[in-house]
């Protein structure tokens, strides 16, 4: 029998109230009886507290446009967590090419407290395009697969993601965001903090298949 199972839960549980964020997330991973009680602690006191703000654009035609979500909940099944908007929200382009998404801002709170802001920058090859060309009022997703490049691991850019809009083409072509979903690391304070030079020259992302959507799986 390990030594965690011999103490009392209601010891561990009353350890982990002066567990930071980070190790938090760690703890999800260690075992089910640590994941049970570190994943309430964590989603009350740190996620369920963040905010996801894309920044898409269409270069040359229509400057940087905020879409915002809010943390909504966790899918078990899939590892995902999920993001959606607490109101309606439109942005208008130009129907001549497609606008596209470079940059990513995550806001949450610190151990104590404290706003904490973090930002992506998706550049070049790294920017992600929303396909406006689609039929009236149909539901629509992009993903950014993550970078698999060895020296982004445990980064921002190792996270996948994925926004699910929908199309509006009269009178103006508009994007309606709907939800985001994003691997749960995205929100781990350890890899928020962890600093790179650039953005990974990944090939440019589309519609990326299902193999590309990485889960960041938790012990179950």
């Amino acid at each position: 029998m390990s030594t965690a199972t011999t103490i009392p839960v209601e010891l561990i549980d009353h350890i982990f109230t002066f567990v930071d964020n980070s190790s938090l997330f760690q703890l999800c991973r260690c075992s089910r009886l640590f994941r049970l009680l570190a994943f309430p602690r964590l989603t009350l006191q740190h996620m369920s507290c963040a905010k996801i703000r894309l920044w898409i654009e269409q270069p040359g035609l229509v400057s940087h446009k905020p879409m915002d979500f809010e943390y909504s909940g966790y899918d078990k099944e899939r590892s995902k967590l999920i993001f959606s908007t607490k109101q309606q929200q439109q942005q208008s382009f130009q129907s001549s090419e497609s606008p596209v998404i470079d940059g990513l801002t995550v806001v949450s709170k610190d151990d104590n407290g404290n706003r904490r802001i973090h930002s992506v920058s998706y550049k070049n090859a790294a920017a992600v395009p929303v396909p406006v060309n689609t039929k009236q009022d149909e539901r629509t997703s992009v993903t950014y697969p993550g970078s698999n490049d060895q020296e982004q691991q445990r980064t921002t850019y190792s996270c996948a993601w994925e926004l699910e809009y929908d199309v509006v083409s009269e009178p103006t072509c508009t994007i309606v965001p709907k939800t985001f979903e994003c691997d749960l690391d995205l929100l781990d304070p350890s890899v928020l903090d962890a600093r790179i030079n650039e953005a990974p020259a990944t090939k440019q992302c589309n519609n990326a298949p299902a193999a590309y959507w990485r889960p960041s799986v938790l012990v179950e």
